[in-house]
Order: C-alpha cells, then sequence, then structure tokens
C-alpha cells in the first residue's frame, strides 16, 4: 500500500512540474483515497486544484491541511516548499480570505523548515557594510525593473554589493545590474545548504530578500540565518512568516497602526511608497487620448489575470455597462495562448451583463511594446485586492489615469501609495461605488483626461516615486540602522 501510495504521489509530482494538471489531480485524489490522512496527497491536491482556478476546492483542502499535524521534515521537502510559496503567493489574489487566516496560512509555512538551524557566523570587521540581495527576478521583470535605482545609486564608498541570483532569464537589465554590484554568484544550481554557506562566507552584514513567496525564492536559504541581520523587501507584499527574517521594509501608507500583528518581522517604513521608478529609455510618445479617433472610451487593465476574480468583474461590469461606448482592454501574456482563460473571463463578464464585444484581449509582447499599448488606454482600471505597481507606473508614464480602489493589505495600497506620492488622492475611491463614479466621470469629460494626458508624465517624474537620490538615501538609512541595531 505504501509504495503504491508514493508511486501515484510521485507521479502526481511528475505531471505537475509538466502543467499536466488534470493528471496531477487525478493521482493526488487516487493517493489520498489509499490514505485519507496523507496531508501530502491533501496539500498538492489543493496546489493542483490552485493551478486550475478551482479556488474553492482548493482552500477547502488547505484548511484540512493546515489542521494534521505535520512532521518537521518530509521528503522531497524543496517540492512542497516550493508548492506551499505557491499557495501563498495565490492568497494574495482572493478578495474573501481575512487578513488573519492569510498571516496563519505564512506562519504555518515555516513548520516545513524546522529542523533548519541556524549557521555559526564569525563577525570580521569590513572598510564597508556588506549587502547582499537575493532574487530571481535580475531582468526585465518587475523587481528588476524597480531595483535599477537602488542598485544604480547605492553609496558605494559606504556599501559593498552582494547578489546571488537564482534567475535563468538574463537580458540587458541583468547585465546592467550585475555591472553596478561588486559581487554576482548563480546560485540557481545550489541547494539551500550551499547557498547558505556561500552567503556566510562572504562574510554579510545584511541580507535581503527581493522574491517572498513569489516564484524562484530561495527562502529556505534565511532559515539557516546566513547573515546576522535579515530583511524581505519590494519583491513580496506580505509576511514571509520564516524564523530568522528580522525585518521588513514597505511603505508607511500600505503599513498602519495596529498592523503588526499580521507580520513575524518588525516592519520599517518609507514615506509613501516602496517603489521606485524610472521612466524606460524606449518610452514612446503620449499620444492624443484615444477616444478622440475612435469614438470609443476605452478602458484597460495589463495585469496578471489572476487578478480578474468575481469582484472586480461585478464592479468593472457596472462601468461598461453605463455607456455601449466602452470598451475594456485587457492584456496579458496568456489571453491569446489560454482560450478556456479568456473564455472564463468573458462567461464573468456576460454573467454581469457585459457582452463580449465590449471585451479586447492582448497576449504577451515585449516590454517596449506593452509599454506603447498604453496609448489605446483612456482609463486604467486597477484591480483588487491586489493591485498594481509596475503597470500603475507605466500608465500614469503614459498619460493614462489610474483609478484605484483603497484597501487594507499591503498588497491592496500598491497603487494609493504611488497616486498619493504624486498628489492624486481624487483617483483613489473608498468604496466600490466612489470606483464606479470616478471611473464614469474621467470617461465623460475629454477635457479632464486630455488635462491629465498632458501632465501625469511630467507630475510622476517630478514625485517622490522618481525620486531616486531620496529613495536610495531612505533605503541606506534604514539598511545601516539595522546593522548596528
Amino acid at each position: 500500500m505504501a509504495g503504491e501510495i508514493e508511486a501515484m504521489l510521485q507521479q502526481g509530482a511528475k505531471a505537475y512540474e509538466t502543467k499536466d494538471i488534470n493528471t496531477a489531480i487525478e493521482c493526488f485524489e487516487h493517493a489520498l483515497l489509499l490514505a485519507p490522512g496523507s496531508w501530502i496527497a491533501l496539500f498538492n491536491l489543493a496546489i493542483a486544484y490552485l493551478k486550475k482556478n478551482r479556488y474553492r476546492h482548493a482552500l477547502v483542502l488547505y484548511e484540512r491541511t493546515c489542521a494534521m499535524e505535520q512532521p518537521g521534515r518530509v521528503s522531497r521537502q524543496t517540492l512542497f516548499a516550493k508548492a506551499y510559496s505557491a499557495f501563498l503567493m495565490d492568497l494574495q489574489y482572493q478578495p474573501d480570505w481575512t487578513r488573519e487566516a492569510i498571516f496563519d496560512a505564512h506562519c504555518h509555512y515555516a513548520k516545513i523548515f524546522a529542523d533548519r538551524q541556524a549557521l555559526p557566523l564569525v563577525k570580521t570587521p569590513h572598510a564597508k557594510i556588506r549587502i547582499g540581495y537575493v532574487s530571481a527576478d535580475f531582468y526585465s521583470h518587475p523587481v528588476g525593473i524597480f531595483t535599477y535605482r537602488l542598485f544604480e545609486r547605492h553609496d558605494r564608498t559606504r556599501f559593498e554589493l552582494f547578489c546571488y541570483s537564482n534567475g535563468s532569464i538574463k537580458d540587458k537589465l541583468t547585465q546592467n545590474l550585475q555591472s553596478r554590484v561588486d559581487h554576482w554568484l548563480d546560485i540557481s544550481a545550489m541547494d539551500d545548504a550551499a547557498v547558505a554557506a556561500a552567503i556566510a562566507q562572504d562574510g554579510l552584514d545584511l541580507l535581503v530578500d527581493l522574491a517572498g513567496h513569489t516564484g524562484g525564492n530561495r527562502l529556505g536559504v534565511f532559515f539557516f540565518k546566513p547573515a546576522p541581520v535579515q530583511m524581505s523587501f519590494l519583491g513580496y507584499f506580505d509576511t514571509t512568516g520564516v524564523t530568522g527574517m528580522d525585518y521588513l521594509l514597505t511603505n508607511d501608507v500600505a503599513y498602519r497602526a495596529g498592523d503588526e500583528r499580521y507580520f513575524t518581522e518588525r516592519v520599517l517604513t518609507l514615506p509613501h511608497t516602496h517603489f521606485c521608478y524610472a521612466l524606460p529609455d524606449f518610452a514612446a510618445e503620449t499620444a492624443l487620448i484615444p477616444s478622440v479617433a475612435s469614438g470609443m472610451v476605452t478602458f484597460g487593465s495589463f495585469n496578471n489575470a489572476k487578478k480578474m476574480n468575481e469582484e472586480v468583474v461585478g464592479l468593472w461590469s457596472r462601468i461598461l455597462r453605463h455607456s455601449p461606448k466602452y470598451r475594456l482592454l485587457l492584456k496579458w501574456g496568456a489571453y491569446t495562448s489560454d482560450v478556456a482563460l479568456r473564455q472564463g473571463i468573458v462567461d464573468m463578464f456576460r454573467r454581469c451583463g457585459v457582452d463580449a464585444a465590449q471585451l479586447v484581449f492582448e497576449g504577451y509582447d515585449t516590454y517596449d511594446v506593452v509599454f506603447s499599448r498604453y496609448n489605446s488606454v483612456d482609463i486604467a482600471l486597477d484591480p483588487f485586492p491586489f493591485t498594481g505597481a509596475l503597470t500603475t507606473c507605466d500608465a500614469l508614464a503614459m498619460g493614462v489615469p489610474v483609478v484605484t480602489l483603497e484597501g487594507e493589505r499591503l498588497v491592496s495600497r500598491q497603487s494609493q501609495g504611488i497616486l498619493g506620492a504624486m498628489g492624486l488622492s481624487m483617483l483613489i475611491a473608498k468604496n466600490h461605488d466612489d470606483y464606479a463614479r470616478l471611473a464614469i466621470e474621467l470617461a465623460e469629460s475629454v477635457t479632464l483626461r486630455s488635462n491629465l494626458r498632458r501632465t501625469l508624465r511630467t507630475s510622476l517624474a517630478a514625485s517622490r516615486v522618481c525620486d531616486g537620490e531620496a529613495f536610495v538615501r531612505g533605503v541606506e538609512t534604514l539598511f545601516a540602522r539595522c546593522v548596528v541595531s
């Protein structure tokens, strides 16, 4: 019996890795029938259901998993940690999970690595403060783009920089970032223990995680505590739950008094936003508002398709139903290749009274092409609870106003901080009614949209969002304070 269960688990894991999710579900369900008490089968079945966007099924299974006693160490530990991170990441998209439940789920993650012991560290004085960054996203990814200013302007007389890259994608931005640091190590083929040992050998003062529970993360390394001070920054939007992660750096709009109970880390904040944006070299000139030529007002969202939940679709449908001359441009990599995904979104809108004729789908393009496509958008609609960050900055840089909804979680306040830093609180809605009103008022006022089209790029460039000097000095001040405290 045990052999058959293990065979089903292995077959399911292989199917999952090759994206044959239907087979993976069948294997994990079979394993669960053979062993109803197997938390591994239950957990992997939940992860597989998530991939099929069957969130209700997944969350029920996840709750059952959390109620089970789990060993501190399990076979294929890294695989399950990766799957667990994927689950925690997917929770960020869910509008109906409470902050308490999400926090508990993150804390539960630490049990996977409960047996890992911190490495013995010998503090060796250095002429400069040694900072290490860990990420899989040192390329034209939002994390790579937002770290550009940091790497560009770090005070190299005070800081010695180390990068530990877990990524397989390398591009022009990768080369740029690599040229701006003192040490670069590809860790993608190394296990967690080996990476931790290498970091400990480098004698860092501060190790910074830029991934959280996003894809390609190496949070398992941080349980070894290879640096005396460890921090989560920029790449994630919640607590990591990681034992030994000392700090989390965000902003004072996202983090508010009373939020400390939702974090295992001590939270530090920057003013307004912790994103620093630089207008790309390839930035196209802003065009006239599209509605002038087309006679249609085009709303747009270039966000991840996972953000298209029932609440978002319901609210956006209220806006689209206001006029047959409104349409919505949805641009995301999978929209042209994944017919089922696209049809599922069309069906959601149809149930809310919006015909498919008002929807336009576009798929993958390079970043420069995506950026230029904002010239076809009159108004950007920000999803929730997972709001935009880079998409918000890109839209504003192209003169496109972004309507966002004030939320409760860190991930729900990203656009709010960016707009607030620009003095655009008029675009921050307090509730659904306010959101619909703002969007429709913008749609009905050609004059307002024309003025914004002319001035938003300049306003963005003059704001703290693009003030690289203030951003980097603020980050460095907090880094230095953490190291000496």
